[in-house]
């Protein structure tokens, strides 16, 4: 189907695409708002190329197809911020490994609900501390730091692989071990 604009409105998907993907590089320099993405990261054991899942819900308006394409653009204009800075510290000296990560061949961009839906976020990790035995506000405040994404439910920390979950685990356990952390793989589920 064409797409019907009136005479004179400029081409949005440019200027939106250009914008998620500066959000994405701010996110992955640490410079991330409230709205921004959680990203996994997963070693591929390729040099410098990791796996990575972008779970956002700005995805929403983003077609499928062109999410990887973003996600690889935002880790090249990272790693190319990171490499320009190092260079600026040490201009003469030695060659160096990459700076930063570069996303490969598997980057995936999902909205939390796709994410749940598609089984992307098997892993969670749960405190099972019973009702006045923590400060709830403490926790949720832990979760998010960790990762957590918002559900209907409330907020839930979920993660790609055993490994990033355990890892949150060992962090959570270390700053709150009242809560009793837990790590659960959701089974697959079966649809009639």
């Amino acid at each position: 189907m064409p797409v019907i604009r009136p005479s004179g409105r400029g081409e949005p998907v440019p200027d939106l695409r250009d914008r998620l993907v500066r959000m994405l590089v701010k996110e992955l320099l640490g410079e991330g708002s409230r709205y921004s993405p959680v990203i996994f990261e997963m070693a591929t054991g390729r040099g410098s190329e990791v796996d990575v899942i972008v779970i956002w819900d700005a995805w929403k308006i983003v077609p499928p197809a062109d999410r990887t394409d973003m996600i690889r653009e935002a880790y090249t204009k990272y790693r190319a911020l990171l490499e320009d800075t190092a260079g600026h510290l040490d201009p003469a000296g030695p060659p160096r490994d990459p700076a930063g990560p570069l996303a490969s061949v598997v980057a995936i961009g999902a909205t939390r609900d796709e994410a749940l839906s598609q089984g992307l976020l098997p892993y969670l990790v749960e405190p099972h501390a019973r009702p006045g035995e923590v400060d709830q506000v403490v926790l949720r405040q832990l979760m998010i730091e960790a990762g957590a994404i918002e559900s209907a439910t409330g907020v839930e920390l979920r993660f790609p692989d055993a490994r990033l979950a355990y890892d949150a685990h060992a962090r959570l356990a270390s700053r709150m071990p009242e809560a009793n952390w837990a790590v659960a793989e959701e089974a697959g589920m079966i649809h009639d």
